[in-house]
């Protein structure tokens, strides 16, 4: 989904919608309603460092049937999110 060296973990589904957290390349929302072809709807990135490793955000979290995320960073603390896109 993201930079293939990143490593992808802590994945939440909400109806249609998949979060996903992504250490340094940050957080993905991604739309499912077609498993086969997920397209990104949204994005974060709370790390402003460099790809790879274990920096930057290690969970996330979406509020079920809401636009609300949060997301906690290794060293940043956490991030309050809302997905406004359609």
């Amino acid at each position: 989904i993201a930079n293939p060296a990143a490593i992808a973990h802590n994945v939440l589904i909400d109806g249609d919608r998949l979060l996903v957290s992504h250490y340094t390349e940050g957080v993905y929302l991604l739309d499912i309603r077609n498993p086969e072809q997920p397209r990104v709807i949204g994005s974060y990135d709370t790390f402003p460092g460099a790809s790879g490793g274990f920096n930057g955000t290690w969970g996330a979290y979406i509020f079920p049937a809401s636009n609300l995320v949060v997301a906690s960073d290794i060293s940043g603390g956490l991030f309050v999110l809302a997905y406004t896109g359609s």
